[in-house]
């Protein structure tokens, strides 16, 4: 993926944006370029979407589109604070203006889209929610989870499509609930709960950084389907259509 062509494809957008945006009071376009850099908002380090090293450097996929937006706006990549939050503020976050835009493996779902006062811009990614067991177990189903103890983080859809399944299987379970996932994943690989549930791609990432990761299987089932992709706060069209428009160059 180039960044010169979505500074080629969304540049236009942000000149014509200028000039609207003057007529308004402070559009997201002003703010920024006023600011000199842009403020996006990532999850906690998660390898292959936002990840952290140690020298201070964010990369991976959801973090490539934030920079793309950053080349078209400002002319550098470069020009941009990450904020790290957990899954519980990041829409509080957004909508008080703490970040410009959100980039962190969001589901896309009409409540959200409705009633948060947010402009989920496009689909970046899909997939879906899964499990996460230790081999020793000897767990090879979801259908054989009935009783268990499940880590999740709170305000996700995964704690709603986790209730859901249960519900519609006819099992039980005893939720654990975190807003930190470090601890989540601490808790479960010291044994504080039986599974772990996120998104599959969320589930192998973050056990790639396991210290043993082939102790840990991630079940065959899918038990949703979730559309991924950046959200910018409701009502500013020209700064959602420069947003969309940088990830349609980042995809072709």
């Amino acid at each position: 993926m180039k960044l010169k062509h979505t500074v080629m494809a969304a540049a236009a957008l942000a000149v014509g944006a200028t000039a609207s945006a003057q007529a308004q009071d402070k559009s997201t376009l002003q703010v920024v370029q006023d600011r000199g850099y842009m403020n996006c908002q990532v999850g906690q380090p998660n390898p292959g979407f936002y990840n952290l090293d140690s020298n201070g450097n964010w990369s991976g996929h959801d973090v490539a589109f934030c920079r793309a937006v950053a080349a078209a706006v400002l002319g550098d990549p470069s020009k941009i604070e990450f904020q790290s939050v957990t899954s519980q503020v990041r829409f509080t976050s957004l909508a008080n203006g703490e970040s410009d835009m959100l980039s962190r493996t969001t589901t896309w779902t009409a409540t959200r889209d409705t009633q948060l006062g947010l402009d989920f811009t496009t689909v970046t990614m899909y997939d879906g929610q899964g499990f996460l067991v230790s081999k020793e177990s000897g767990i090879t189903s979801s259908k054989e989870l009935d009783g268990a103890a499940v880590c999740v983080l709170t305000g996700t859809t995964t704690e709603l499509n986790l209730s859901d399944y249960f519900r519609s299987q006819g099992m039980n379970f005893k939720p654990v609930t975190f807003e930190d996932v470090n601890v989540l994943i601490e808790t479960f690989l010291k044994g504080g709960c039986d599974v772990y549930t996120n998104d599959k791609s969320g589930l192998a990432s973050r056990r790639s950084a396991f210290p043993d990761p082939s102790k840990y299987t991630i079940l065959p089932e899918t038990i949703s389907k979730e559309p991924l992709g950046p959200v910018v706060r409701e009502g500013d069209n020209q700064w959602g259509d420069i947003v969309r428009w940088s990830v349609f160059a980042m995809i072709t």
